[in-house]
């Protein structure tokens, strides 16, 4: 649940002023999906490939 807060938090933050930020959610096979959507600048290709290390910033 707090990866989805930060998700959103981040989303909201990093976007512009007046832009749209989209929360969807969808059900099936026994999963829960949830999708954030901004039009924020989103994260270069180099440091996506470190998204899931532990300190990486």
């Amino acid at each position: 649940m707090l990866a989805s807060c930060r998700l959103l938090s981040n989303a909201l933050e990093y976007s512009g002023e007046n832009s749209v930020v989209r929360l969807g959610a969808a059900c099936g096979a026994g999963q829960l999906t949830l999708t954030v959507q901004d039009q924020g600048v989103g994260i270069s290709e180099e440091d996506q490939a470190h998204l899931f290390e532990r300190f990486f910033r």
